[in-house]
């Protein structure tokens, strides 16, 4: 290698060094350290509900299709949407005699039942009486043919009496004691003539009974299903009668929620657009799966409620006196000529200066009623009663009104005004419907084991560190020295994805990280770019 060679790996080598030296006694420039993002929510003491919710189907409890054990034709029936009180019977007690359903003509039925008890009196007589006087007198007669024929006995041993008047005395006196029996045999027939006499009269009092139905459980009058005036035979439904109170949910589960419930647990039942839940219990569950869809069915009873018709456009209609029917003033004939009737019991009222009505103002049956605003302005109309009265189809009885001022046919009359009530007052046209009914579906909240009340916290704002133990990371410090404090937390009860925590540490008001706590670090400082409104 030439000199000049060596010099410049020389310089080189030195210019190399000095780089490097340079390099070592540089310094990166400082960049001041930037707060995590976080998302936080401030801590409250809650309790989480522990009740499973399901969708069930309501069934009413109990519903006959009411039919009368006899044939006739119709005198009486109710209307459809009635209410009716069932009747009570214990033995031969009536404990609650019940409303009255529907009845059909009884005259033919009154008539046999007289002859029935005509019947059963003559056998009584005849048993009583008329046999056992025969008895005696047949008693009698045999008495006196045996000892005649004693006496005819001893003389014809000692020679004195002829083998003819012997026969004869012996053959009256087998015949007397023959008439003893035929009356003996005859009183055994008439006990036994009594016996079916008195069945007879059973049957005719009973069919007699029959002629009228009363309701054998409380419910509504779901359909009519005959006319007064038609003829029906028995056994023939003339109603169908549904109890809304109480009503049974059935819901389906599968097997590991029916392990859950249990007979007798209490329920809730959740109605659309009401939050105040209806109450009730577990009554029966099947011990055997549904073979399609593998579930258990878990029937429920619970009780009905009836609430007020909601009034959208007055609701201060809700205190005004009620009424929950009207009918309008019917005139006789296809004419408007004929005389007017109106409903005599509950539309013909009386004070001290005669008879009245009270008619709906502006209200016909053209018209119709506003059911939205049902608010009737009432006038009262003074009316004197006509000579004429009409039993329309055995459900209203009508009487005729005459020189009526103001009075036209098809107005409507207000039915059942309350007292008190003056004329240019106002009244409200409101019923009460049930809360539930048969074929609606609504929610059931089963009842569980209360939770205690503590921190429920999201279980992904929790760094487990070992079993049953864990970290959460709180706000220490406001703005912008804000930092994550490090919060070693017991795990305890847990509710869906959330966590009772534990600790000395959590306070209500402590504001909680909540999202990405596994990249925050103990004291790092924090900002927060989202605030959550509610506690979980």
């Amino acid at each position: 290698m030439s000199g000049a060679n060596r010099v410049f790996i020389g310089v080189l080598g030195i210019m190399l060094i000095g780089l490097w030296l340079v390099g070592c006694n540089r310094k990166e420039p400082t960049r001041a350290d930037s707060p995590r993002p976080i998302v936080a929510v401030e801590l409250k003491a809650s309790r989480p509900d522990q009740s499973l919710r399901l969708t069930g189907v309501v069934q009413s409890w109990s519903e006959e299709q009411i039919a009368f054990e006899v044939s006739g034709r119709v005198d009486f029936i109710v209307e459809a949407g009635d209410e009716l009180v069932g009747r009570w019977v214990e033995g031969d007690d009536v404990i609650r005699p019940g409303d009255k359903l529907a009845s059909i003509d009884s005259s033919g039925y009154v008539a046999a039942h007289l002859a029935a008890k005509a019947d059963h009196e003559y056998a009584r007589v005849t048993l009583e009486s008329v046999l056992p006087a025969s008895l005696a007198k047949a008693k009698a007669e045999e008495t006196r043919a045996r000892v005649d024929f004693e006496a005819k006995d001893g003389f014809r041993k000692a020679g004195t009496l002829s083998e003819t008047e012997w026969q004869t005395a012996k053959a009256s006196y087998e015949s007397a004691k023959a008439q003893v029996e035929q009356v003996l045999a005859e009183i055994e027939a008439a006990k036994a003539s009594l016996a079916k006499a008195a069945a007879a009269l059973t049957t005719a009092e009973l069919d007699l009974a029959h002629t009228t139905l009363y309701a054998p459980l409380t419910g509504e009058v779901a359909s009519v299903l005959a006319q007064a005036g038609a003829f029906v035979s028995a056994g023939e439904p003339v109603a169908h009668l549904v109890m809304m109170d109480p009503v049974k949910v059935r819901v389906m589960v599968s097997h590991e929620t029916n392990e859950q419930i249990s007979l007798d647990d209490p329920i809730r039942v959740y109605v659309p657009g009401r939050a105040e839940p209806l109450f009730g219990k577990v009554y029966q569950k099947a011990t055997v799966a549904d073979p399609q869809t593998r579930t258990f069915a878990i029937t429920l009873i619970c009780r009905n409620r009836k609430t007020t018709v909601p009034v959208q456009a007055d609701p201060a209609a809700l205190a005004l006196p009620r009424i929950d029917r009207v009918m309008p003033v019917v005139v006789e004939g296809a004419g408007e000529d004929g005389p007017l009737f109106v409903d005599e019991q509950r539309a013909l009222r009386r004070d001290a200066q005669g008879y009245f009505v009270w008619r709906a103002v502006g209200v016909s049956v053209e018209s119709g009623i506003d059911v939205t605003n049902p608010v009737l302005k009432l006038q009262q109309v003074r009316v004197e009663l006509g000579e004429q009265r009409r039993n329309f189809q055995r459900l209203y009885i009508l009487r005729e009104v005459k020189a009526v001022r103001g009075l036209q046919p098809d107005q409507m009359l207000a039915l059942g005004v309350p007292d008190g009530v003056e004329d240019g007052d106002r009244v409200a046209l409101i019923r009460d419907r049930w809360l539930i009914l048969p074929g609606s579906l609504v929610e059931i909240g089963f009842k569980r084991d209360e939770l205690p009340q503590g921190f429920y916290v999201p279980s992904e704002s929790i760094v487990p560190s070992d079993e049953g133990a864990g970290t959460v990371f709180v706000l220490d410090g406001e703005g912008d020295k804000a930092k994550a404090k490090a919060v070693s937390v017991t795990l305890r009860e847990s509710k869906g994805d959330l966590v009772r925590v534990d600790s000395d540490q959590l306070k209500v008001g402590s504001k909680l990280i909540v999202e990405g706590v596994n990249y925050v670090r103990d004291g790092e400082r924090v900002s927060v770019t989202r605030m959550l409104e509610s506690a979980p």
